[in-house]
């Protein structure tokens, strides 16, 4: 049963959309809420039915997920290695310069 949804702009047109839900499995007396990330069909969807599919491991319900499929997001993952990449880089040629400054300042010769 659908509690809350919001819209949220995330820059460069892109839209991320997440939807707050209480299911509760069968056999269970606990109802679960929980906000859940979703494409904008399903949100549409779920707006229009004030209901979702909820996918839940048997042994833990917490961990769940709104549809069949759950489709991992790896864009944090690809910005994180491109910044440490970055990062190892400016280290690399910081690290460069002080030698060639050492190298200057006490006269050393290779």
């Amino acid at each position: 049963m659908l509690v809350d949804s919001s819209k949220l702009s995330t820059g460069k047109g892109r839209t991320a959309y997440s939807v707050t839900l209480n299911y509760r499995p069968p056999n269970d007396a606990t109802t679960y809420q929980k906000q859940f990330s979703v494409t904008e069909p399903q949100f549409n969807e779920i707006l229009q039915s004030g209901k979702a599919q909820v996918t839940y491991l048997g042994a833990d319900p917490t961990h769940s997920a709104v549809g069949g499929i759950v489709k991992p997001n790896y864009e944090p993952l690809a910005m994180g290695i491109g910044l440490l990449a970055v990062s190892g880089g400016i280290a690399l040629y910081r690290r460069r310069q002080w030698s060639q400054v050492e190298t200057y300042i006490h006269g050393k010769s290779s």
